[in-house]
């Protein structure tokens, strides 16, 4: 099992050269949007999970909207799936 804090987490664009090296760009539906005046805290579904991302301010995808999230995989962290401890 894979584990993403909402903070290492973006809206994927493809066109920007700034782009992280380290992200995966995973498919997501909005569920809801809550922008928050810094940040705009954003629902999702993502493979059939229910997740939370964290995203710029001025990005704010409309509920329903199919989206790809950038997830930074150099922050993420490898659970165990039946004892959902953390690996290594």
């Amino acid at each position: 099992m894979l584990g993403v804090r909402p903070e290492h987490s973006s809206l994927h664009d493809p066109a920007c050269p700034s782009e992280r090296r380290n992200a995966a760009a995973l498919p997501a539906v909005v569920d809801l949007v809550e922008p928050t005046g810094v940040e705009t805290m954003v629902g999702l579904k993502m493979a059939g999970r229910d997740v939370m991302a964290r995203f710029e301010a001025d990005q704010t995808p409309e509920p329903g909207q199919a989206i790809s999230v950038a997830l930074d995989t150099s922050r993420a962290c490898v659970f165990d799936a039946e004892s959902e401890w953390l690996e290594g």
